[in-house]
Parts: C-alpha cells; structure tokens; sequence
C-alpha cells in the first residue's frame, strides 16, 4: 500500500490505510499487530554489532594506531628482511581487543537498560474499544496502531492519534494559558494531557518504549576527550620530528634502524585504549543509574551531572506526591464537614485513574470511579468554556435528582445564586485567603437539586455548601535528600507556578527555607542579587526559569533543572546544562527518572561524581604514558643508542591498555563538592607522572649499563654483546611494564594511596600481568623479539627499584596538587 502522511490524511483514508473502521479492531487483530513492536531479528542484531566494533575503529586514535601497524608492516621490509609480522599481527590483536571490550560492555550496559526499560513508567490508563466494546480503564501498552481510545478529562494521550468524534481541550500543567482546543480530524500528540472535554481517537503512532537509546556523547565531555586526544597526539608527533632529525640528520642511523625507534615511540605512546575506557566507565554507569530507575538519554550527561552546582526543581516533578489531601473544609450550607467531603467525592466519581484528585474517594473506601450508594446519570467534566464539573446523581432508592459541582473557587461562587450574600462573600475571601497563608489550595463546592426525571435540566439554583483546603504531600526522604544536596556543595531552587505562599510552606517543610520571591522580580532590577539569595520563585512562566537559568549560568553556576516534562517545560529544560525529567512521555531530558523522587536524583549525583573521577584517573594515565613513552625511548634512542624491540612495546602497550580498562571497574570515591574539568590539572599531573617514570627508567637503564649493581649486589649481564643488549631489553621492558601498571594506584585516589582500597579487578590484572612480565623476563628467549632471559635476581632487584621509586608517588602527587592551587 501507498504511504501516506496520516497526520493530515483525511480520516476515510486513515481508516483504509490502518486496516480498521469506527468500531476499532478485533482482539485477533490487534493482537497480530502488537507483535509487530517486538524485537528485532538475530540478524539484524549481528548487524549492529559489526556496525558498533567497527565504531571504536572510526576516531583520531585509532586511525593513528592503524597508520602505524600498517606502517611498520610495510616500512619494515625490504635489503632482504621480512616484514615485522609478529609486530603487525600483535598491533591488529591488540586493536581488537580494545574494541570487542568496548562493543562488550555496551552491548552488556546497554542490554540492561533495555531490559529494565520495557515498563520503564507507571502504565498509562486509557479506554480502548475493541470487537466494537469499550473497555474499563487499562494499560496503555497495549494498544497498536488502528485502535480506537476514549480521552476524558485528566487523561494523557498514550499515543499519537487523531480525533475521529468528540472534542477535547489541551493542558500540560494547569495552566490557563496553555489550553488548546482539538476537534474532529485534529491530532493528538503522545504525553499530552486532556483538561476537560471527550473525544474518542484512532491511534496512528505507538511508541515501543517511552525512553530512546542513549544518544552519542555530545558536549562537555566530547570537547575533553577531543583535547586530551589532541594533546597526546601533539606531544607524539613532537617526539617523532625529534626524533627523525636526531637519528637520521644527527646519528646517521640506517633507513631500518630508525624506522623500528620511530614505530617504538609511535606502538608505546598512542592511548590505544582512551576512547575505549571513556565508553566503558560510561556504559558501565548507564546501566547503574538504570537499575537505580534513572534512564539516559545523552550519554555525556551521565558525567556532566558532577558539575551541577544549582539544582532547579519543580515541586510536583521530585518534591511533593501527585496526589491531593484535603487538609481542612469549611461548611456555608445545610452539610456538615462530612457530608461536604462525600459530595466532593461524588464530583469525582468519573475522573480518570490519572487525576491526582481521583484519590479524594478514598476516603469514603470506594476507589475513583464510582460510589455504591448512588447512581450518576449524567456527568460534565471540567471545561474552559463550561466552567466546573458538575455531576448529576440520585441516591439509590430515591427519584429526586441532584447535582453537584466543583471547581475553581470563583467559578463557584459565581455560578451560585441561593445562599449568596455579600456576608458569604466576604467569608469566602477571608477562608480563602487563610487557606494561601498555611499553602493550601482552595476548591468550592456548590449544590442543587432538579425537578423531574431530565438530568440536563437547569435545577433549584446552585448554593455554596463547602470550601475544600488541599495539599500534596511530601515525597519520601524529600526532607533528608535536600540536606544531602546541600552537604554535597549543590544549592537548590524551587520554580513554582503556585501561588506564592504555598512555594514558601513547601519550602519550609522541606527544610530548604521560605525566602521566595513572585515571578514579577523578573521584570524588576538587581535581578542577580535576588537569585542568589531566594530559595526559591512562585507564580513563574516558563520564559521567567529559563531567564533564571541564563543569569545563573552568566553567574559562572553549572545548571540542572528537575522538571514534569510537559511541553510547558520544554523551554527552560532546554535551558538547563543537564536536564531531568520524570515520568516523562512528551519532553524527555538529558535524563528520565521512573519515581519523582528527589533521592533518587540525589543518588544520580553521587554516582555521576563516581564516573567523573574514574574518567579524570583514566585521563591523566593515558597523558602521562604517552609522556613517559615519548620522553623515556627518545632519551634511550638519543642518549644510549638501544634499538628497543616494537614487538615488546606492543607488550607494554598491552599491559598499560589494561590498566586503563581497570580503571572503568574501580572503586572511586566522590568528592565532596561538584566537579569540573580542568585541563591544566589533568596536563599537569600527566607531565609529572609522565616525567618521574621516565626518569626512574633512565637511572635504572644508566645503573645497569655501568657497575653500579654489580659493585652493590654482584649482578652482571652477558659477556657477549648481542645477548647483553637483549638482556638489556628485558629489564627495560620489565621495569617500564612494572612502573607504568604501578602508578596507577596512585592517581586513582586524590589521598594517599592505602587509604583508598583498589578494586578486585584492579588488584587482580596488576598481579596477573606483572606476574607474567616477570616470567617472561625469566623464561623468555626470543629472538624475534630480540630479548633473552635474566636471572631471578635481576628480576627482584626490578621489583625493589620500582618500589623504592613508587613509595614517594604520593608525596609527588601532593605536591603538584599545592603548586596547581597555588
């Protein structure tokens, strides 16, 4: 069939192109077309699993990487030698195995996420016909295209649609400003909320799952990762025109001879394993924050989220529950106290299950849709044009008809005619007024009866019988995770649109305090000062907290907002550096919670300062190898003229790729306060680090050439030139392998390193890859390679020099810590 547009496509075409007719589809049906939404096929997933290995191969580093091995295969033939093969093939491994580790943990991460997101939020109800038979209320998952759904007031569109019959005017938030009206033919867009009206609608449009896979990771962290790729790559390419001049102009070494010290300094010092660490520490975490119910939708927020020092919060999106408690009612008419609240209840009898009022029929032990002792025959849901909802009733066993409605507190007072008074009047205002000052909202209640059996017919005239004071009341450990927020360096803002005193009593109740300010200020001057001193704002547009967003951000602060998701919010969620949203079915954020709860949000900080500090140790290792590699072997090359073997700096490389990847799976502990990145910082620890180890591997180099251990320890090398300069080789390669795995352990705490217990995985490959150095160093005689095995003394003098080199780390760490505050 023809595609057609079916937003626009008039509706006989939509019915014929969706295969269905007003009366919706058959269970048969519906169910052949639900199982179009499953996943998808094996080869389809193998598909995207070469498309994601070959990803890893698709970045600056890696293209080097591949230069190189390509290179050496190539360069390092010719005048009758064989191409280096065990160097090329060990480099392609090597390659490979960075990238089926990162294709893993994603894969793994990731397959966590989508099992976990398959219900990812509370079911939407919605009222579906099928086999020509509307259903009560049920979960929204299960509808497919060509369905056909009912929407009442206070239901969400849990798909797109159009309106087939009916009409229904539109609201995100309660706010008069926003209601739009959709009639017949007009589209409904998922996460919408319907204020008053009823329509019924053909579903065009569902969506698998509310939250789409994690986006690439864009902004901050993307800029850091592509300037620490830029450093280390300048820092090589500076080493490497050294190097070619000092060889080749200065020593006038061979073609071949300085072609295998190019390839060394390239093998050693490209940081192979950067982009596949910053994908695993990020996979790794994503999959942490979703078994914790917080879902990604930008990968790099996941890490941006350490920075947040303001964190802007709408009190219906993390603070307060989604359900209204009458806290206090006031009587006009002939009903006492109870009486009133059962007739509220009544108002309510055919809300949708998504109201947060639905729940006042609690009280009474019925559950929102109906009431044993009475009989609805007739009901008029909130309308922008009508006004309150009004329910017609009769209790059973009687004939006389009543009707009760309830709204705004000024739609009811106007409406009512019997019991009105400038007395009441006044009494109303005053009640009203004393309800705002303790934040409490305000709904009226009036009541009339009908004569005869007509349940639309104009009745006996409407009095005011009741004023109802509700509130939402406070999520769990809302109270314990705003003092967390602020022991963590993280000031919170409530943006209300409430009236202004109920923003000051949640404030209050939260523990935040009560310095709130109306959303006028914004029109007002010294805007900045009143930012940083309010707790919060009321009776704000959404332009007034997105400019509350910018003069913040102008302020130097780092920004995140905690919103409902409605189109409403879109604005200054957009204007947040790391957008929340909970519940989300329409604006989804940086990040998507399943529970509004502020704890939870709380928990997605600390984790975040977790992965910040593991990307941070991730980036300064990676720096200060390349620094150390490109600094040590030019120094080798141009001091001592040792050909180092590229085949055993691929073996240094692979132990010192491990070590970055331990680093994804170590036990980092969050600082304190937010988190920024600073490249200086990262730059200047990397140099020392880089620079110290360097050092430690010329003295040691320097020591082993002269007599100084066999005067001290009577430890010799061979008597025979080409074995003692392959012995050479060895230790060379076991001190680098042993210094470079070492260090980790020092930059991977901001404290003294054994006060900072290292994972399991991180004790586990040191042991095993420093186990197997050392038996290479014994046992391994290979003339490929160009190395020959020491004795067990020169393998424990190694472990000793790294030692005594590795004890002042920390105290080298401190230090470059004061001279960078200073």
């Amino acid at each position: 069939m023809t595609a057609i547009d079916l937003t626009h496509a008039p509706l006989l075409d939509v019915y014929e192109h969706l295969k269905c007719d007003e009366n919706g589809l058959t269970s048969d049906e519906a169910a052949q077309r639900l199982e179009r939404f499953k996943l998808n096929s094996p080869q389809q997933r193998r598909s995207r699993i070469i498309r994601q290995f070959l990803g890893f191969l698709w970045n600056p580093i890696s293209w080097t990487f591949q230069v190189s091995a390509v290179g050496l295969l190539v360069l390092s033939s010719g005048s009758h030698r064989p191409p280096d093969w065990p160097s090329f093939l060990g480099s392609i491994v090597l390659l490979c195995i960075n990238c089926a580790l990162g294709v893993f943990a994603e894969r793994r991460a990731f397959g966590a996420v989508t099992s976990l997101i398959s219900v990812p939020f509370p079911a939407i109800p919605v009222r579906i016909k099928r086999d020509g038979v509307w259903s009560e209320y049920t979960d929204a998952l299960g509808i497919v295209p060509g369905d056909i759904i009912r929407l009442d007031g206070q239901d969400i569109v849990p798909a797109n649609c159009r309106v087939v019959a009916g009409s229904s005017w539109i609201s995100d938030s309660g706010d008069p400003n926003s209601h739009t009206h959709r009639d017949l033919g007009a589209q409904l867009y998922q996460g919408w909320k319907i204020s008053s009206g009823r329509s019924e609608a053909i579903v065009i449009y569902r969506s698998s799952n509310h939250t789409p896979p994690p986006s690439p990771a864009t902004g901050q962290l993307h800029g850091v990762v592509a300037q620490i790729g830029t450093f280390c790559l300048s820092i090589i390419a500076i080493f490497l025109v050294m190097e070619l001049l000092a060889l080749y102009a200065g020593f006038h070494y061979t073609y071949h001879r300085g072609v295998n010290a190019l390839f060394v300094l390239l093998i050693g010092s490209i940081p192979i394993a950067l982009p596949t660490g910053v994908s695993v520490i990020l996979s790794i975490s994503i999959a942490d924050l979703a078994r914790r119910g917080v879902f990604t939708t930008r990968v790099a927020a996941v890490a941006e989220l350490a920075g947040v020092t303001v964190l802007c919060v709408e009190p219906a999106a993390a603070l307060t529950e989604d359900r209204e408690v009458v806290s206090n009612i006031r009587t006009y008419g002939p009903f006492d106290k109870a009486e009133v609240l059962l007739m509220s209840t009544y108002a309510h009898s055919k809300m949708s299950p998504t109201s947060p009022s639905s729940q006042w029929g609690e009280y009474y032990g019925q559950g929102p849709m109906g009431h044993d002792d009475i009989d609805i025959v007739h009901f008029q849901p909130l309308s922008i044009v009508g006004g309150p909802m009004q329910v017609t009733y009769r209790t059973k066993g009687s004939t006389q008809l009543k009707r009760v409605a309830k709204g705004m507190f000024g739609h009811i007072v106007n409406m009512s005619t019997r019991n009105r008074s400038n007395a009441l009047d006044d009494q109303l205002e005053a009640d009203v007024e004393e309800f705002s000052t303790r934040g409490l909202g305000s709904v009226g209640l009036a009541y009339e009866e009908l004569e005869g059996d007509d349940p639309t017919a104009e009745g006996n005239g409407f009095e005011v019988i009741g004023l109802l004071g509700f509130s939402c009341p406070l999520r769990e450990n809302t109270e314990q995770a705003v003092a967390e927020l602020r022991r963590m360096g993280i000031e919170m803002k409530i943006v209300s649109r409430n009236q202004l005193s109920i923003a000051k009593e949640t404030g209050r109740r939260i523990g935040l305090g009560d310095t709130m300010f109306p959303g006028r200020v914004f029109k007002e001057g010294n805007l900045d000062a009143r930012i940083l001193e309010a707790n919060g704002f009321a009776g704000l547009f959404p332009e007034h907290t997105q400019q509350l967003l910018r003069r913040l951000q102008h302020m130097g602060h780092f920004c995140a907002m905690i919103g409902k998701g409605t189109s409403t919010s879109a604005l200054p969620l957009s204007a947040a550096d790391v957008s929340i949203t909970v519940n989300s079915v329409s604006v989804l954020g940086d990040l998507v919670t399943t529970q509004p709860c502020l704890p939870k949000i709380v928990e997605a900080i600390c984790n975040s300062r977790q992965i910040f500090q593991r990307l941070r140790a991730c980036f300064i290792y990676s720096c200060a190898i390349t620094i150390r590699t490109t600094l040590c072997f030019s120094l080798v090359a141009f001091i001592y003229k040792i050909d180092f073997p590229p085949f055993m700096m691929l073996l240094i490389a692979l132990t010192t790729n491990l070590a970055t990847l331990t680093l994804c799976a170590d036990r980092a502990v969050a600082r304190g306060k937010p988190s920024k990145w600073n490249l200086k910082e990262i730059f200047g620890y990397s140099a020392v680090y880089g620079v110290y180890m360097a050092l430690s591997t010329i003295l040691f180099l320097h020591a082993s050439k002269t007599n100084f251990f066999h005067q001290k320890f009577n430890l010799t090398l061979s008597s025979d030139p080409p074995t003692r300069n392959n012995q050479l080789n060895t230790l060379i390669y076991l001190q680098v392998t042993q210094i470079s795995h070492a260090v980790i352990f020092v930059l991977r705490s901001e404290r003294f390193s054994f006060s900072h217990r290292p994972s399991v995985v991180v004790l586990g490959v040191f042991s095993v890859a420093q186990t197997t150095s050392s038996i290479i160093a014994s046992y391994g005689n290979w003339q490929f390679a160009r190395i020959h095995a020491v004795g067990a003394g020169w393998i424990g003098l190694v472990w000793v020099w790294n030692l005594i080199w590795f004890i002042p780390l920390d105290f080298v760490k401190l230090g470059v810590r004061l001279a960078l505050k200073n």
